[in-house]
This record gives structure tokens, sequence and C-alpha cells, in this order.
């Protein structure tokens, strides 16, 4: 009865297996495992907070948080119902190497206890960990171009001028400059346009923003563009030096005409850059007057100096010490003028010139030549000093006129004796 029994169990048992075998064939037959490739899956990095609490940044190397190929050995039937959203990949920060790396952890929100076997094409995530650093900028336009033939630019706008860069320490320690590029070519009107903040290295050389955050990443920028015109400058002065000085009459400025800029409309009724008298007053001056001009004050508003080193002019008036010169003028360089007909006039006979005394700067006075300064004696002017319709023949006292140069001054009057006689008729 004993080895009846047990011989029924080892038949039961060997009935399971079979039966098993049986099942395990069929499902394989029905529902067989298979191989499917999910494309470019994404990784989901977790508590990446530990870094970033830690005041330092995260660069991904080599677009490694992004999984080309992902293959899933899982029954055809779940397969087929799998598509890409369902794969997952993970990165925890937390689990950061001392290489940098982290290991991804794939998984699929679906069947994931019938899957057989999940892998990518890539294994890790690769890490460039660094301290961060924040760095302050003042933005700068860079324009690109000249714009028409006659027009400059003026003085540039923009709705901020402040850039906050932050960052991994090699690339913030890298920025030199912050700029904002406009193109301005051949323009006659004001440009005003959103400018893309470029960074720039010490060499000129672009540095990429991908691994950076700014407070900004374009800016408005306006660009007025003016009209240009060349107008003189013309200085007026005022005042006389002190006593026993004099100034030259000279205005020595080193700036004669300048280039201006506006709208069009302003720019019409300029005609020229005056310098108002008050600010070239030499009274009491006894010695060179030398003054910064700035012209810049001088114009209209909306009126602007193209050129900076022109909106300074320097302008000397010299003054000089005033010379003496004594002139002997021969009797002979004297003539009468007015006298009445019959009637000749003369000098004493003793008196063979005259001095006289001059005044004025040394070189006006070193081009005078005594021999050519002639005198002159107004009978008219004597016959109204005395009263007289007629002259008679006499001796009489009278002005000794003189014609000098600009700049020549005879202070006193020349008195002189003059002779009236007869006109002696030649035979």
């Amino acid at each position: 009865m004993k080895k009846k029994l047990r011989h029924n169990i080892l038949l039961k048992i060997l009935s399971l297996l079979i039966a098993f075998t049986l099942w395990l064939v069929v499902i394989n037959v029905e529902d067989p495992v298979d191989e499917k490739n999910f494309s470019n899956i994404k990784v989901n990095l977790l508590n990446t907070n530990l870094i970033t609490d830690a005041n330092r940044v995260y660069e991904i190397l080599d677009n490694s948080a992004v999984v080309r190929s992902v293959t899933v050995e899982a029954p055809r039937t779940l397969l087929e119902s799998l598509n890409n959203s369902d794969i997952v990949a993970e990165a925890d920060f937390a689990n950061v190497t001392v290489n940098e790396t982290i290991e991804i952890e794939f998984s699929s929100t679906r069947g994931n206890n019938e899957i057989r076997s999940i892998s990518g094409s890539s294994s890790m995530v690769k890490l460039n960990i660094e301290d961060r650093r924040t760095k302050r900028l003042t933005l700068t336009v860079l324009t690109e171009g000249t714009p028409a033939e006659n027009y400059i630019i003026g003085d540039v706008s923009m709705d901020q001028n402040r850039l906050e860069i932050s960052g991994p320490e090699s690339v913030v320690s890298r920025i030199s400059s912050a700029n904002l590029q406009v193109d301005i070519s051949d323009s006659t009107s004001d440009i005003s346009t959103y400018a893309d903040v470029v960074l720039l290295d010490e060499n000129g050389k672009e540095v990429s923003q991908k691994s950076l955050t700014m407070n900004t990443n374009s800016v408005k920028v306006t660009v007025p563009i003016l009209a240009t015109k060349t107008v003189p400058v013309e200085y007026n002065t005022m005042g006389e030096p002190a006593e026993g000085y004099l100034w030259t009459g000279e205005v020595l400025a080193d700036t004669q005409e300048v280039v201006i800029a506006g709208y069009s409309s302003a720019l019409a009724d300029v005609k020229r850059i005056v310098v108002t008298e008050t600010d070239l007053d030499i009274t009491g001056m006894d010695e060179n007057l030398t003054k910064y001009i700035y012209l810049q004050d001088y114009l209209p508003e909306g009126i602007v100096l193209t050129d900076e080193y022109e909106r300074r002019a320097i302008v000397t008036l010299p003054i000089e010490k005033e010379a003496r010169k004594i002139l002997q003028i021969p009797v002979g360089n004297i003539h009468f003028s007015g006298l009445p007909e019959g009637l000749a006039g003369a000098f004493p006979e003793e008196i063979l010139e005259y001095s006289v005394e001059v005044y004025g700067l040394r070189s006006d006075l070193n081009r005078v030549q005594q021999e050519q300064v002639h005198g002159y004696v107004r009978i008219d002017e004597l016959m109204q000093q005395l009263n007289v319709d007629v002259l008679k023949p006499g001796t009489y006292e009278t002005t000794v006129e003189f014609s000098f140069a600009e700049g020549v001054e005879q202070r006193e009057e020349l008195v002189a004796n003059v002779i009236i006689r007869k006109e002696e008729l030649e035979p």
C-alpha cells in the first residue's frame, strides 16, 4: 500500500513539471520575449540642490544627460505597448563619484516587473563641478559699419547699462567685457533695436554663454544718427590792458572752425560759433591772456561738436609792454594845406626838423621810418581858430598833424611857428 502511494506522488510531481513546462512552452509561443530600442532618452537629474546649495555649479559634459539608445528585453506584448515616455533614466546627485560622474538607473513606468533587462548605450552622466562666481560689468554699445556720408552717431542710450553674470569660475573669470552690437551701416535716421549681449575675453574672443546665467540677454539700444556741418568760430574781445601795456590785436586760437552735428532742422540755424567778449576781457592785463574756451557752451541745445578734441579751444591774447620812439621829421616832409590863393607857407630857416614822440608796440614802431612820415599844417583850421576870413602874411603858432600807421600813437601835439607870406611869382 505504501509503495503504491509513493509511486502516485512521484507521478503527480512529474505531472506538475510536465504541466509547467508545457505552460512555459505555450507562453513562449503565444508571447515570446523580445528586445526593443528606445532613442534619445533624457536623464532626470535628482537632488541637484546638493550642488547649488553649496554655491557651486555643474555642467553636463559630452551631452551625457541624454542616452542615445535604451534596450529593453521583455515580453512582446509589453514591448508593443511601451514608448519613449515610459522609459525612465535617473541620475541622483547624492551619488556623485570623486571622478564627477553619476551612474544612470533605468526603469519603466509600465510593466516594470515583467521586464527581463533594461540597459543604455551609456551608463554615466559626466559632470564638471566648479565654484560659482558672480561678476558685474558695464554694458558697452559697439557699432558696426558707418552712417551715410555727412552723418555721425550721437550719444547712444540703452535701457540698462549693468550686467550681472553667474556661472563656473573658470568661465566667468575669462570674461573681460560685455557688449551690445548694433549695425549702423549707411543710416540717415535714428536706430532703435534690441541688441543681444555678447561676452568677450581680453583677446576679443567671444565667450560662450551656455553655462552662464545673466540678469538679461538683450537690451534696448537707441543710436541717434545726426547730420554734420562745418562752421567758423568767431572770437570777440573787450577791455584795455593796464597802463603802459598794449594788446597786439591778435587772437591766437588753435581752433578756427569746427564740425557740428544735430538734426537737420536745428542745424540749419547755426551759421557760426560766437565766443562772447566777456570771456575774453583784457581789462587791466599786464601779461598775455590765455583761456580755455569750451565751445560746446556756445551751441544751442541739440547741437554738438563731433570731435572731442575740438570741444576746448585754447585762446591767447598777446599783451606787450608799451614802447616809445622819438622821430626826427624833416621840415621838408611837412606840407601846407588849405592856403588861400597867393600865399605860401614856410618854417623858420633855423628849423630843419622836428622831434615827435610816438608810442606803440615794439614791432609797429620798428616799421616806422621817420623819412617816410609826413605832416600837415591845415591853414583852413588855423583861420577858423583866428576867426578871420582873410589871412595876412605873418608868423603864426599852429598845430602840425602827422599820419602814422595803425597801432602807432602820438600823444603830445607838435606846436610850431609857421611863416605865411605872399607867394613869389616866378618870372
